[in-house]
């Protein structure tokens, strides 16, 4: 919840109408989904969602970073799930399609307010939590940086 939050505030200005309808798509596909409680498919869309997200971000380590965590959120909210839950995952297709509504308006701090507001309330109606939002940490990022070529090390070397 300290990352995921900061990919959305920096995927928002890169989002495309290509992107916005392969996400809707994604959205689409988990709505489908948990009508037919197909929760495999769901966990599909629902992660492909979340990883086009964190690539549109633009910062590598933040996605890898992301990505290595992905599927252990995936198994904590199976797990958590109880076994008449097709409702949670209706409710878990719409809170997507109001996240992507979010993101959709190209505003870096409204995607990152729906997409904490959507996800805390998600958490807190489904696990119980009652995760109130000045109590999540605020991420700190160190930007990525291209390394500096040999040849041009050489160069600075010889220089000083």
């Amino acid at each position: 919840m300290s990352l995921e939050p900061l990919v959305f505030e920096r995927a928002a200005p890169n989002l495309t109408p290509e992107i916005e309808r392969d996400l809707s798509g994604l959205v689409s596909g988990m709505r489908t989904a948990a009508d037919t409680f197909d929760v495999p498919r769901f966990c599909s869309c629902d992660a492909e969602f979340h990883r086009k997200i964190a690539v549109l971000a633009n910062n590598h380590r933040l996605a890898k970073t992301l990505e290595s965590i992905l599927s252990q959120l995936l198994v904590y909210g199976t797990l958590g799930r109880r076994p008449d839950s097709r409702k949670e995952l209706v409710d878990g297709a719409e809170q997507h399609r109001r996240i992507l509504a979010g993101l959709a308006t190209g505003n870096p701090s409204i995607a990152r307010a729906v997409f904490v507001t959507e996800t805390l309330k998600h958490w807190n109606d489904n696990f119980q939590l009652g995760l109130q939002q000045h109590e999540l940490a605020q991420p700190a990022l160190v930007a990525e940086v291209q390394p500096t070529p040999v040849s041009a090390q050489r160069k600075e070397k010889r220089g000083k």
